[in-house]
């Protein structure tokens, strides 16, 4: 009987001082791991390990019966392989919990080196009776600089990316808060998370709980997200040849480059558009149909937008001119601006019926500024090309608190 008290009593000896372990590691051991609380409510951290390998302890903190766990210290191991060392840990900003958990619990997290796994202690639980969250971790975090996720925008299909913190030192407890239906989680620690992504095409939210501080967050494109791509902005119902058009697209699921482009046209190279973001500026100098292309270069692909419209010829905002009809002035009302002849050769004649022309500003197709006229608010002007070379060329008329736009083409 005595001898089966002295096995009872071992047994339950081991198992008080017992760690869960991810490793087939056996020569690791954690002894006499204690948590004690001071008569100021700091919490005191002692243990010491046997170690065959190098590592980093995070110092791991409850207030919900170990629930959620959130690293509050590193400390990096400093004994030498296959020796015992002592170490401590002093949590000053300790806070109980609640009526349901009036607890704190502590627990060690060994990270070992050379990605050898992992090792973790038995929780100690700490009474509070006489503290209270005064001291809570408002100083601890007020001591922490800004820190941001680090890694890859997307996780393209197929693929897997590792993030880390942007400052190394400190330990994070990890999750997905949105979208961890798409991606799967291959690795993690204090330190690092790695996800994949098998088939999935979306947005995921990477959420880094910062020592029970501060929560930061990344947010990481899944494949080719969805992109509920359109255009809206021009004038309706149908927006005047010569006219600047303003374009808008729908919101991208995350920020990427954007490139436009004209798909379709009355006529080649008959039209400007401009922008890199999500608004270009659009329009064109023949009357017709326009098709319009946005691609958003995302991280693992493209995504596009379309859009179209029909720009006509028109004075004072209303249509005067259908395509490929004759222009007639209405009595008493400004008639449409002309440019003949076009090709120009040396010359060419600016007519304004109804209108005083102000200033013709000739541009070349990078957008340089060539020529400046300034006819004298007459409704015709005579514009000479002797110093612009053969090429196309865009026209500014500036007229009565307006401008149109049109273009030439110099043969010489």
């Amino acid at each position: 009987m005595k001898k089966n008290s002295t096995i009872f009593a071992a047994t339950l000896c081991l198992q008080l001082i017992a760690f869960s372990s991810q490793s087939q590691t056996l020569c690791l051991s954690y002894e006499a791991f204690t948590a004690t609380k001071s008569s100021s409510c700091a919490v005191t951290l002692a243990w010491t390990y046997q170690q065959c390998i190098d590592g980093v302890f995070y110092v791991q903190y409850s207030v919900n019966g170990g629930v959620n766990w959130y690293n509050i210290g590193v400390v990096n191991s400093t004994g030498s392989i296959g020796t015992e060392q002592s170490y401590t840990f002093v949590d000053n900003y300790a806070c109980p919990g609640n009526s349901t958990y009036p607890n704190a619990y502590y627990r060690l997290y060994f990270v070992k080196g050379g990605g050898a796994g992992i090792d973790v202690s038995i929780v100690k639980a700490v009474g509070f009776s006489g503290c209270s969250c005064s001291q809570n971790n408002t100083t601890r975090c007020n001591n922490i600089p800004t820190i941001s996720i680090s890694g890859a925008e997307a996780i393209c299909t197929g693929t897997s990316q590792t993030y880390t913190l942007s400052s190394g030192g400190y330990g994070v407890t990890w999750s997905i808060t949105s979208g961890s239906s798409l991606v799967s989680v291959t690795g993690s620690d204090p330190t690092y998370i790695t996800l994949a992504n098998n088939t999935s095409n979306g947005m995921a939210v990477l959420t880094a709980n910062l020592e029970g501080c501060r929560t930061i967050s990344k947010n990481i494109q899944i494949g080719v997200p969805y992109w509920s791509g359109g255009m809206y902005g021009w004038d309706e119902p149908n927006p005047c040849v010569g006219s600047n058009q303003i374009v808008q697209l729908n919101p991208l699921p995350a920020p990427a480059p954007i490139d436009w482009s004209v798909t379709s046209s009355p006529s080649p190279y008959d039209y400007w558009i401009e922008g890199s973001g999500e608004s270009a500026e659009f329009g064109g100098f023949d009357a017709g149909e326009y098709d319009l292309m946005a691609t958003a270069h995302m991280g693992c692909g493209d995504s596009y937008a379309y859009g179209s419209t029909t720009l006509v010829y028109c004075f004072g905002n209303r249509m005067m001119i259908p395509n490929n009809r004759t222009a007639q002035q209405t009595p008493g009302k400004p008639g449409p601006i002309t440019i003949y002849p076009n090709p120009v050769r040396s010359s060419f004649t600016v007519s304004a019926p109804g209108s005083s022309i102000n200033e013709i500003r000739i541009y070349d197709m990078l957008g340089a500024l060539r020529m400046d006229v300034k006819p004298g608010n007459s409704q015709q002007a005579l514009v000479s090309v002797n110093s612009l070379s053969s090429g196309v060329y865009i026209v500014n008329i500036y007229h009565d608190k307006t401008i149109e736009r049109k273009k030439i083409t110099v043969q010489k």
